[in-house]
């Protein structure tokens, strides 16, 4: 379709289905469809239905879960910086603010607990040139098909024939042993996350499956061959480099992405950083998603971890980590809050207080605490009248409804921020392909903007 094409269609559209009746916990709202990007102007408390013209561009790199759409970011980072201003996202994940940051020619900072979001992020937002890519994607892929298979680096993790047949186990020992060589930094990481989904796919994982679990057919499906293997991350470098060649023709190079740290209770700017004009970030959620566990094999195959305790150590920088042993969650937790506390004692006291009630009241203390901790720091290195753009949405955990969002503001405006206004975006194609007890759980409706603001 042409441009005018398009957008008399969706002219067309708007004028047609502009607003539509919905439900938010029970309440009847008012549901906007916007087409394209989010007005400036958005009024306050708006309920969003966002359309999008469907296309593959360097988003696409790498499958990380939970990211949040890109009109997000965007909309703040137009509203509320200008061209070379410093972004901040203390929860990088899978690079979507470092994108549009370069996109719009800020700057971005980055921090995330997880050595594969760091890796993939700045990935995703480097620019590298065509030709040099093109050119190592040659020498590697000549040497690699014309490995004998002798002296191949051999994958040591816990449970490596568990996931992989000995076909896959050497062809990714062979690519990965030709990405190790190329000397360029930024084109040899970018080879290893495409190297990071090549085990993902040839895995014993379900195409889908987001966290990290072997499927029940794994006997009878077709196995990969060597050779399979080998053409499967051809066809991923074929498909990535498009994505970044096509990024690094708009992007600006003068303007950088760099990640600063692991823990986004602990905020360190680099030297010469005083402050941050805004911070955009969408925290994870409390209860979710098990990061950690959802990159597993590709964090192990890419010597992110030196072994399964040290991967574990990583859930130490976590925020609500769910890794609480018995004597701490036996204890519930207090904020001070009033009205948090009566929703952590309510799930500490749900099912005769068992002990999934009491393991799930204290991550959803260690949640809230951790971001009061989150918001101090955030608050410190933020510049005066500068906002905090935070996208979340609310949740339910053994039954008890936990509006998170409101919980959030609440403890932000603790620390000295003040809430200058929200809106929601309603979630589509929410599914995870993860096997979730919803009698316990919930999807989530919205992810809710909300911004904050340092006075």
């Amino acid at each position: 379709m042409s441009q005018q094409i398009l957008s008399d269609y969706s002219q067309k559209l708007e004028q047609s289905y502009s607003y539509e009746s919905n439900h938010d916990n029970g309440t009847e709202v008012s549901l906007k469809k916007v087409f394209g990007e989010i007005p400036l102007d958005i009024e306050d408390n708006a309920y969003l239905s966002i359309f999008r013209k469907n296309g593959k561009e360097v988003h696409n790199i790498a499958l990380y879960p939970c990211k949040y759409i890109a009109e997000l970011p965007r909309w703040a980072i137009k509203k509320y910086s200008k061209e070379d201003d410093i972004i901040l996202d203390p929860f990088v994940g899978g690079g979507t603010t470092f994108i549009e940051s370069k996109k719009l020619r800020r700057n971005c900072l980055g921090i995330d607990y997880n050595p594969y979001a760091r890796l993939v992020s700045e990935v995703k937002s480097t620019i590298i040139e065509e030709k040099e890519l093109l050119s190592e994607f040659k020498r590697i892929s000549d040497n690699i098909k014309q490995d004998n298979g002798s002296d191949l680096p051999k994958p040591d993790f816990k449970g490596v024939d568990f996931w992989f047949n000995q076909d896959v186990i050497i062809g990714l020992s062979k690519i990965k042993k030709y990405v190790n060589t190329i000397l360029n930094e930024k084109v040899r990481n970018f080879f290893l996350v495409v190297f990071s989904m090549a085990v993902r796919k040839s895995s014993y994982i379900a195409p889908g499956q987001m966290l990290t679990a072997r499927r029940s057919d794994w006997r009878t499906i077709k196995q990969l061959s060597e050779t399979d293997t080998i053409e499967l991350f051809f066809s991923i470098c074929q498909e990535y480099m498009d994505y970044l060649i096509s990024f690094s023709r708009v992007a600006n190079n003068k303007n950088f992405t760099k990640v600063i740290g692991n823990d986004a209770r602990t905020i360190t700017l680099p030297n010469g950083i005083s402050n941050v004009d805004l911070i955009v970030a969408s925290p994870p959620y409390i209860n979710a998603m098990d990061y950690i566990w959802a990159n597993r094999l590709r964090v192990h195959w890419l010597d992110l971890v030196k072994n399964d305790e040290d991967r574990l150590n990583l859930y130490n920088y976590e925020i609500g980590t769910e890794r609480i042993s018995k004597k701490e969650y036996s204890q519930i937790g207090s904020m001070g809050i009033e009205e948090i506390d009566k929703t952590i004692a309510e799930i500490y006291h749900s099912h005769d207080s068992n002990q999934q009630s009491k393991l799930r009241s204290r991550v959803t203390y260690k949640y809230f605490n951790d971001m009061k901790k989150h918001f101090g720091e955030a608050y410190r290195v933020l510049k005066n009248g500068g906002r905090y753009c935070i996208v979340i949405g609310d949740n339910n955990i053994r039954k008890i409804y936990v509006p998170t969002s409101k919980y959030l503001i609440m403890i932000a405006e603790s620390v000295g921020f003040k809430k200058e206004t929200q809106f929601q975006i309603i979630l589509k194609f929410r599914s995870m392909n993860i096997d979730r007890n919803l009698d316990f759980a919930n999807k989530i409706d919205y992810d809710r903007m909300i911004v904050l603001k340092k006075e």
